[in-house]
């Protein structure tokens, strides 16, 4: 076991010292890098044409990574602890955004995920919710988005153009303002929804010549909606596949960081520090399999899933962080959810003992039913 443990560490030391090396003699200029290329292919062991197209290949990507409308993340030379990291998320995110320490957990974990992206199954959605304005929403939004995986915001762009970007790049969308364009937008709802899981699509026809073919569009990848009230706006369907965000306005006694204002490079060391996170841990988070709490639906097993798998690759302590956060956000949904269809059912009742299918606000031989009844 300790000989594959050191054929695994020396390859990854190979790969990257390559890496180091093809990134220099691709900055170089062509006169200068035909001056060393058979001096570096013999000292990297192989032949001239490999490195080349290697060269080629990194160089081309460069000039790909310029005309994307994300950045490209460069992974931090130095090994990250997982743990710290998330701790550093966290404490990131509460800096700028009033959130108890559940919910900064919970933000902390799907920032991660977005980064391994290309090894889950379930993408759950960020669901930003705020009851008025003025609670931060817009804000978290911007804060998720500067360490997300290939942050993309959504305004004005329309349903086809998204789902070729996600086709095309695999970026974290980042939609705003939910309960306005959102809301009413049916073919945005479908890609939303479909790109909960890794096998969601959407069909759409393709011009081939004089005629048409469908195409199977792949939808699933990260994304975040933010907006006012939106268990009023949104569709079950779209709410039962996220996680929920539940902001309120700052008491006086509480202060949080202008983001305008935050420390240069914060956000993009955090980034740097998940891009590594992504490049070491990809295949533990793949073959994880988190204990995931009874107390939560299915569904919500389902969102939980991919966000426990990151947090045990930081250990026992981030485990019960991440448990905690579950329970916490999406068991008091479960809960919700209980208490009103109880009530529903608690009406039905009344119009079979009535036999009735209309009861008039003035017909009060029964007692009005509102939900405080079961708070």
């Amino acid at each position: 076991m300790d000989k594959v443990i050191s054929l695994s560490h020396q390859a990854q030391t190979t790969k990257q010292s390559d890496d180091v090396i093809i990134k220099e003699l691709a900055a170089l200029k062509p006169l200068e890098y035909d001056r060393v290329r058979a001096e570096k292919a013999k000292e990297m062991k192989v032949q001239l044409k490999t490195l080349d197209a290697q060269v080629t290949a990194y160089r081309e990507s460069k000039q790909e990574a310029k005309r994307l409308p994300f950045d490209e993340i460069e992974p931090c030379q130095e090994p990250i602890s997982p743990a710290n990291l998330l701790d550093e998320i966290s404490t990131a995110i509460q800096q700028f955004i009033v959130l108890d320490d559940e919910q900064a957990h919970a933000a902390a974990l799907w920032v991660a995920h977005s980064w391994f992206i290309d090894v889950l199954e379930i993408s759950p959605l960020a669901i930003i919710n705020a009851p008025e304005k003025v609670c931060g929403k817009t804000q978290l939004l911007k804060v998720l988005g500067r360490m997300a995986y290939r942050p993309l915001p959504a305004a004005n762009a329309s349903p086809s153009a998204l789902f070729r970007a996600v086709d095309l790049w695999k970026p974290t969308i980042l939609i705003d303002e939910a309960d306005t364009f959102f809301k009413d937008n049916a073919e945005l709802h479908g890609m939303v929804n479909a790109g909960h899981s890794r096998d969601g699509f959407v069909l759409r026809s393709e011009a081939i010549g004089d005629s048409y073919e469908p195409k199977a569009f792949p939808v699933f990848s990260a994304k975040a909606i933010a907006g006012i009230a939106l268990e009023k706006h949104l569709p079950d369907a779209t709410m039962s596949r996220g996680i929920v965000f539940n902001l309120r306005r700052k008491l006086p006694h509480e202060s949080v960081g202008r983001l305008r204002h935050a420390d240069k490079g914060l956000f993009s060391g955090i980034a740097a520090k998940l891009a590594r996170f992504a490049d070491d841990y990809s295949q533990q988070v793949r073959e994880a399999r988190p204990v995931l709490p009874d107390e939560l639906s299915d569904r919500n097993q389902d969102n939980w899933d991919g966000l426990l798998a990151v947090a045990s690759c930081a250990g026992d302590e981030w485990l019960k962080k991440a448990t905690a956060a579950a329970l916490k956000i999406s068991g008091d949904c479960e809960k919700s959810h209980s208490i009103s269809n109880e009530l529903l059912a608690d009406i039905q009742d009344i119009f079979e003992a009535k036999r009735v299918s209309f009861i008039g606000t003035i017909d009060r031989a029964y007692p009005v039913v509102t939900d405080s009844h079961y708070r």
